[in-house]
């Protein structure tokens, strides 16, 4: 899975959407998907967000590349957005454990 791409002064910038990096549409009502589409979704969701995790601290990392504060700052988009996305499968995948008990 490509993430970055050359702008047009040289450097590495995401390439997509965190909604793409995600590979979960935004505004999913997790509430229609079952308990296994949950956990197939957190699965992507956490492994995505360990690649940009890593990827984010590879390219900031380098020394003598100027990275804009936009790049930056769309890393932290994309991790919070990923972070954001989990958080609230976990929590539809907590309250469908409850449900079931009952």
């Amino acid at each position: 899975m490509k993430r970055m791409a050359m702008n047009e002064r040289g450097a590495n910038e995401p390439s997509e959407s965190p909604a793409e990096l995600a590979n979960t549409p935004p505004g999913l009502d997790v509430s229609s998907l079952t308990a296994e589409e949950l956990r197939t979704r957190l699965a992507i969701l956490e492994a995505d967000l360990e690649d940009l995790e890593e990827e984010r601290m590879f390219v900031l990392g380098q020394t003598g590349v100027h990275l804009s504060a936009s790049t930056v700052r769309r890393y932290d988009e994309e991790v919070g957005h990923l972070r954001r996305r989990i958080d609230e499968i976990r929590a539809a995948l907590d309250l469908d454990q409850t449900t079931d008990k009952t």
